[in-house]
């Protein structure tokens, strides 16, 4: 296994990313050489491994399906509704020595194609090397090791490419002796192109300090879930300690067992929403730009993402094969000239609605587009969500009744209570469309989440959340649970979406 790291520079200008090849030596096929790749996540070559082909690798480009699939390759035969391999009962036990001082900050894995997925890893190691295992249903094999990675700034981020779809890896780092490691980090690679089955994903939103180290998403680990939405306010950069050193917020951050436990359990899929930067920051702040600049260097290292178009875009979209898309919104970063998301932005989620096959299109917003209008709090701080531009809220939901695009669910956090609830009241341009409010996982909770429960809102969770939800491609239907500090379903909540 072969791969060109990352500078410092070239990771956060995202002029090119590395290619670490992880399906070699598998039926007398050689550790193919890693190829690097664009900021759109232009393909490497294909490799075919035992009775499938891995497409071409990374995607992400914006209006592009990112999974780069090669048709149904690394399905085997094997039932389309099933995972290509069956992922192994126990986890794998990794030899060597857990350092959790020396890799304090877990391993985090992110965006997951068809056929690779990206890598953080933090560590006070000047040198690191990286072993990749595959599930298969006979266990743990090896997909490749040995390659030696030199520390930038105390970060090494790579991705790995070849690998086969829809199917379970687990990676640790070790120091440069062998001897000691990072705690196995897991994740799932997506469903291919023309194959589908049951999507069972985790989000949440607002780690916040009432409630660290965030217990109810440690949770998530036993779960196996095929990813995990943040939906934003991951840190508080704008509360004392270290009030805007980034950096440190997403290094204490990843130190506490909730977030660890979490990355070691699945992939993520990061946005943002204000507390990466400030309290409710416009761009009128005096000094935003470099606040801005600071803040979305130190989300992409510690949360890694692919990058679609230019460096500061954050929306893109994410495909699991005909089951489900993932359509990542910034919600936050474009609100200017009184839009609430950029024009581009609109213009791309409109045309990507239509254009999706999946039986899901789920939209991460960081902000719900939830109508309080009839609940108790009404159009109170309405200029911080949806709500408040009426226009492009109107422009969006118009468009998905008037395209007749099924299956929408929209996901949101932020205003510190979970629910189940209905876009609009009857009538409304989104009354057949659906929201789940995630979190706060661990924020103060808000005290009118008692008063919101009704026919447009019948979950309304006011304890610290995160939510599962089960996606059946089959029936339409979208199991919603939310999970407690304990591990508890709080609520459970059946949604029919086509």
């Amino acid at each position: 296994m072969n791969a060109r790291q990352l500078s410092r520079r070239e990771f956060l200008s995202l002029c090119s990313a590395t290619a670490a090849a992880a399906c070699g030596g598998v039926d007398g096929i050689d550790d193919p050489v890693a190829e690097t790749v664009g900021a759109g996540g232009a393909g490497t070559s294909s490799i075919s491994v035992g009775s499938g082909t891995a497409g071409e690798g990374g995607g992400g480009g914006a209006g592009t399906n990112p999974s780069g699939a090669g048709g149904d390759g690394g399905q085997g035969g094997t039932d389309p509704g099933d995972p290509t391999d069956a992922e192994p009962v126990d986890p794998w036990d990794a030899p060597g020595q857990q350092d959790d001082v020396a890799f304090a900050w877990g391993v985090q894995s992110g965006d997951a194609t068809t056929t690779a997925v990206l890598l953080s890893v933090r560590s006070t190691e000047p040198e690191l090397s990286l072993t990749v295992m595959r599930g298969t249903s006979m266990g743990w094999e090896e997909a490749a090791s040995g390659q030696l990675f030199t520390s930038q700034d105390g970060m090494v981020h790579l991705e790995l490419t070849s690998l086969l779809p829809d199917t379970v890896y687990a990676v640790a780092f070790y120091s440069k002796d062998g001897q000691r490691r990072s705690r196995v980090a897991r994740f799932r690679t997506a469903i291919p192109d023309g194959s589908s089955r049951v999507v069972r994903f985790g989000a949440t939103s607002c780690f916040g300090d009432v409630n660290d180290p965030w217990p109810s998403v440690s949770h998530s680990i036993k779960h196996k879930l095929d990813f995990f939405l943040l939906l934003g306010d991951a840190i508080y950069a704008d509360n004392d300690p270290d009030k805007f050193d980034y950096v440190a917020k997403y290094k204490h951050a990843l130190s506490l067992s909730g977030l660890q436990d979490l990355t070691a359990g699945t992939s993520i899929v990061a946005t943002w929403d204000d507390h990466e930067i400030d309290n409710n920051w416009s761009w009128s702040t005096p000094g935003i730009q470099m606040q801005f600049d600071e803040a979305l260097a130190a989300f992409r290292q510690h949360l890694p993402q692919r990058v679609a178009g230019a460096p500061t875009q954050l929306w893109r979209r994410l495909s699991w094969g005909d089951a489900l898309d993932i359509f990542v919104l910034d919600c936050r970063g474009e609100r200017k000239d009184g839009l609430y998301i950029s024009v581009a932005q609109m213009d791309w989620l409109k045309q990507e609605l239509v254009a999706s096959t999946a039986a899901f299109k789920v939209i991460m917003t960081s902000v719900p587009i939830f109508d309080f209008t009839g609940t108790v709090i009404g159009s109170a701080a309405a200029a911080d969500r949806w709500q408040g531009y009426p226009t492009q809220r109107n422009e969006l939901l118009d468009h998905v009744r008037d395209q007749s695009v099924k299956g929408v669910l929209w996901i949101s956090g932020d205003v510190h209570f979970g629910a189940v609830a209905q876009v609009d009241p009857d009538g409304g341009p989104g009354d057949d469309q659906w929201e789940i409010i995630a979190g706060p996982t661990g924020s103060f909770i808000n005290p009118v989440a008692f008063l919101l429960k009704g026919k447009r809102m019948p979950v309304v969770q006011s304890k610290h959340n995160w939510v599962m939800v089960e996606a059946d491609p089959a029936t339409g239907e979208a199991i919603v649970r939310f999970i407690g500090d304990a591990g508890n379903e709080l609520a459970t909540h059946t949604l029919k979406l086509h």
